[in-house]
């Protein structure tokens, strides 16, 4: 069963990762700044990963983790688009 999550997991990954780039073409720069468009997908992946959380076990984090995750976060996710959509429009 685990495995069937798994697969099923990845494969909504792919798609919401590949329909984010669709939609990004249709409303940059009309709609929205490609900032903007940051914030909302960055937003509504909180909230996602948030929601889920409450179906999951509870797992401790360590203290010092915090720190390693905020840069994680920040140079894997965040800077990451915003240089990959803002460069792409140029």
């Amino acid at each position: 069963m685990k495995r069937k999550l798994a697969f099923a997991a990845a494969f909504a990954a792919a798609v919401i990762y590949g329909v984010s780039f669709t939609v990004a073409k249709e409303v940059m720069p009309q709609y929205i700044k490609p900032f903007g468009f940051i914030v909302l997908r960055v937003a509504g992946a909180s909230l996602l990963f948030w929601l889920i959380s409450f179906f999951l076990p509870k797992e401790p984090i360590a203290k010092q983790d915090y720190k390693q995750f905020f840069v994680a976060a920040i140079f894997g996710v965040a800077l990451n688009m915003l240089t990959f959509f803002h460069y792409r429009k140029k």
